[in-house]
C-alpha cells in the first residue's frame, strides 16, 4: 500500500519596518533603471531565515498568547 503525503514548502522570514521597505524599493528601482530588470526587483524587502519542507503528516500548530 502506497501513501501519498503532500509536501509543503515553508519559509521563516523577517520583514523590516515599512519605512525601510519603502527605501529598499526606491533603491531597487534605481538599480533596475541602471542595469535593467532583474529577478528579485519586485520582491518586498525581507530576510529569509530558513526554508524547509514538511510532510502533511508532520504538521502541527503552535498558539501564541
Amino acid at each position: 500500500m502506497e501513501i501519498n503525503l503532500k509536501k509543503e514548502r515553508y519559509s521563516i522570514v523577517v520583514y523590516p519596518h515599512k519605512e525601510i521597505i519603502g527605501k529598499v524599493k526606491i533603491m531597487k528601482d534605481k538599480l533596475a533603471h541602471g542595469v535593467g530588470n532583474y529577478k528579485s526587483r519586485n520582491s518586498e524587502a525581507h530576510m529569509t531565515i530558513v526554508e524547509f519542507v514538511l510532510i502533511q503528516m508532520n504538521l502541527f500548530f503552535i498558539n501564541f498568547i
